[in-house]
């Protein structure tokens, strides 16, 4: 009985967020996002065409006062660690940079974790993913599918109760 009243209630905080979340992205002016909430984490996506020139991890100036507010707004939130996983389409790129898609998605994670940190959020909440194109969302057949593929999502998740930390193993 307890764990589904714990569950409950932790999803019901991750719809507050959300709700929060959104709020914070409309004062930006950023339109090419989304959040969800789904298996216990909330998931803000963020477009490439925002975020980065195509083929590169350097953030795009557009994208930073938003992500500053994120950062903001993630660091009073201190019980969720914070996920950033990059993702591209399956596009091939091969540069002396990146040789593959999963560096560059790599990469474009790493960028925006660093942007957080700098912006004070606890480096050690932060988890950083590069998944290249083999999480794809959309049908890389299509331009359109393409372009959702080409995404960053940063999720937030409910810390581990010490007891299953990785110290103790």
């Amino acid at each position: 009985d307890k764990p589904v009243k714990k569950a409950h209630e932790s999803e019901l905080d991750l719809l507050t967020i959300e709700d929060r979340l959104h709020q914070v992205m409309e004062k930006s002016n950023i339109s090419n996002y989304s959040v969800k909430v789904a298996n216990n984490r909330l998931v803000l996506t963020l477009g490439e065409d925002i975020s980065f020139p195509s083929g590169q991890a350097k953030l795009l100036d557009y994208i930073k006062p938003a992500l500053k507010d994120m950062a903001s707004f993630f660091i009073t939130e201190p019980e969720y660690k914070i996920i950033v996983a990059g993702h591209t389409d399956n596009t091939p790129i091969h540069t002396a940079q990146f040789p593959s898609n999963w560096e560059l998605s790599a990469a474009r994670a790493m960028s925006v974790a660093k942007f957080l940190v700098d912006c004070r959020v606890a480096p050690e909440r932060i988890n950083i993913e590069g998944f290249g194109q083999y999480r794809p969302i959309g049908d890389n057949t299509h331009f359109l599918g393409r372009e959702a593929n080409r995404r960053v999502e940063i999720s937030l998740v409910k810390e581990a109760e010490k007891s299953e930390s990785y110290e103790e193993i």
